[in-house]
């Protein structure tokens, strides 16, 4: 039998042993993926590991836009058919109510915000006008019977808006209902969401909406869903509703996507409607322009709804106010100039010499210009009186008298040939 000194020493190392024995549980955090396999995971899970599979962050734009839009609330209402009313025609007018989501296509850029809607399994139908905030479709081609409707404000990128009242989820009859053809109004119900493009450009969009979903965690070790997602192959395990980016093979033959829906044993939860495999054509180029890394001004408008940026005309420079003309100097007025040019009468008259205008008595009279007339030449001869006579010139008496057309005491200066008298 024991000490009684030894029983609080057994008492502790059981309790250390039971410490040890007891496995610990690790519940995965939001914003990480576990791959398949490995401790902790739920029984019954089997297939490749996502080794080769790399989750990434958003593309810049993405994130760009993304800021742009989270300034909204969409909300997104069923106006007609009501829910699981059952339509006596071979179409369905559908009518829904956009509110606070500002649809845009942006031409060559790809859609803007927009609205996703998806009868069954079948693609989505991508619609980017709401006059009157009213999206209206007709909805044709359909099979007499019961259909699923899923509806959703989308990013435009593809992404569903996961916000209060951005989804719906409805049932569609046409003609009748038929019975456990659609999941009950509260059975779980898996819709897979992939990219816009519905291509494999890397990193690939993995999104989905969950309706239904069984309420887990409310307690550590409380997990009653799963969701498997693999990728050409690759597999691991989600616990929680985000988007995820994954970057894995090139993506120039196309990608697989498939979805489903695990209980907390690793058992399909109604596999007919959450069990759905995606196909993702090949890569295309150009490349969506929401891959880009940073979009400019006018592209980030287009592609969130918002108004295009207007460019502001630069102001025009105020004119540099003349600078005041300097007064001009006064100009002195130009002296008179004296022409050196003879005056034409008095050139024509022979000027006296200095020596005969010391002679001239200053009583002289002032010489006028008189006509010049062509006179008959005569001859002038001195007389017996010792007179100056005139007379005609002598026949072939060569000897021409100068003639002048001064007169008066001038005339007296001159020699009868011509000459300056000398005194």
């Amino acid at each position: 039998m024991p000490k009684p000194v030894l029983k609080p020493l057994l008492g502790v190392l059981l309790s250390m042993l039971l410490l040890v024995a007891v496995p610990v549980q690790v519940q995965a955090r939001g914003g990480w993926f576990n791959p398949g396999g490995g401790d902790g995971q739920p029984s019954g899970l089997s297939g490749p590991t996502g080794a080769r599979l790399q989750e990434v962050a958003p593309p810049g734009a993405v994130e760009q836009l993304r800021r742009q839009l989270d300034q909204h609330r969409p909300k997104l209402r069923l106006r007609s058919p009501d829910d699981s009313t059952v339509t006596r025609a071979d179409q369905v007018d559908l009518v829904l109510e956009i509110e606070d989501w500002p649809l845009r296509d942006a031409g060559d850029l790809g859609l803007g915000p927009h609205v996703a809607v998806q009868i069954d399994g079948q693609p989505p139908m991508r619609i980017s006008e709401a006059p009157d905030g009213e999206v209206r479709l007709t909805l044709e081609s359909l099979a007499p019977g019961s259909h699923r409707l899923s509806a959703w404000a989308a990013y435009p990128w593809g992404e569903a808006v996961t916000s209060p009242g951005a989804t719906i989820q409805s049932r569609l009859h046409l003609w009748q209902r038929l019975a456990s053809t659609q999941p009950d109004a509260d059975e779980p119900w898996l819709v897979p969401i992939g990219a816009a493009t519905g291509t494999s450009d890397q990193p690939i969009l993995v999104d989905w909406l969950l309706w239904n979903a069984p309420l887990q965690n409310l307690r550590d070790g409380d997990q009653r869903w799963r969701l498997r997602i693999s990728l050409n192959g690759d597999s691991f395990l989600v616990d929680h509703q985000e988007a995820l980016w994954l970057k894995g093979s090139n993506g120039r033959e196309g990608a697989t996507l498939q979805m489903e829906l695990l209980d907390g044993r690793g058992e399909p939860i109604n596999p007919v409607f959450n069990n759905r495999l995606l196909r993702l054509a090949p890569a295309t180029a150009p490349r969506p322009a929401w891959m880009k890394e940073h979009l400019n001004e006018r592209d980030l408008a287009l592609l969130s709804g918002d108004p295009l940026p207007v460019k502001e005309e630069p102001e025009p420079e105020p004119e540099p106010e003349p600078e005041p003309e300097p007064e001009p100097e006064p100009v002195a007025a130009p002296e008179p100039v004296v022409s050196e040019e003879p005056d034409p009468v008095s050139a024509e008259q022979p000027q006296p010499s200095e020596e005969a205008s010391a002679v001239q008595p200053s009583t002289q009279e002032p010489i006028t210009e008189e006509p010049i007339t062509e006179e008959p030449i005569v001859e002038e001869g001195i007389g017996e009186n010792g007179m100056v006579e005139s007379g005609e010139p002598a026949p072939g008496d060569e000897t021409l008298t100068p003639k002048s057309s001064l007169g008066g005491s001038a005339r007296e200066l001159l020699n009868p040939d011509g000459s300056l008298r000398q005194a």
